[in-house]
């Protein structure tokens, strides 16, 4: 009964370690070595440079941007895109349509999305008006972001004060959703004095100047 007893033990044993090996094999597990994108949030109120700063931010780390310029900015060395945002429906379309062009191109790498409060109003549908409009919304945004990352390309989100989270700013919930999945954020400003200036206020890792 004893030799019956240990050939089964034994047994059990060898299935649970072909089991776990089995598991394991089917486990998919990310590439550590490749090289991660960057996820960054530039906020600030109007007129403190943020705009300038995502531009010289992709400057100093050999970045490849292109710009959906929702706010109509001005960036001087940084391609605009041209997106339709005319029908509701079809804005988070035609933005992941960019993604994908920039994940298929040599020559871009990172996708600077400047206004990125203006665009989460304009994925709110205008001819619905109760609270559904906010949940389409949310909707909209997380098949942007889920694109962006199955792409897998560099966002730059920029944003103005909507995009603050604090405990006292009572911020939208898409608001701080945003600020939780990026690994960055830069908090942009200028002194009494005029002086423009900034701060990490998020980071991964080591503590980076924003350029």
């Amino acid at each position: 009964m004893e030799n019956v007893n240990s050939w089964q033990i034994a047994n059990i044993i060898m299935a649970n370690a072909l089991t776990v090996w089995v598991i394991k094999m089917a486990l998919k597990f990310k590439d550590k070595t490749a090289q991660r994108k960057t996820k960054t949030l530039i906020y600030g109120l109007d007129g403190v440079g943020k705009s300038t700063a995502a531009e010289l931010y992709c400057q100093k780390r050999g970045l490849k941007p292109v710009c959906i310029d929702v706010d109509d900015t001005n960036y001087t060395n940084v391609p605009i895109l041209d997106v339709n945002f005319n029908v509701d429906k079809n804005i988070a379309l035609n933005i992941k349509n960019v993604i994908l062009d920039i994940a298929r191109s040599d020559e871009y790498d990172t996708l600077i999305i400047d206004g990125v409060g203006s665009l989460l109003e304009l994925l709110t549908p205008t001819a619905i008006k109760d609270q559904r409009a906010y949940l389409i919304r949310s909707q909209e945004f997380k098949k942007i972001w889920k694109c962006l990352l199955k792409a897998n390309v560099n966002i730059i989100f920029v944003g103005q004060k909507d995009l603050i989270v604090t405990e006292e700013n009572e911020s939208s919930k898409l608001a701080e959703r945003i600020n939780n999945m990026v690994d960055w954020k830069y908090w942009c400003y200028k002194t009494k004095d005029g002086e423009f200036k900034n701060e990490c206020t998020k980071w991964r890792g080591k503590k980076e100047e924003l350029y």
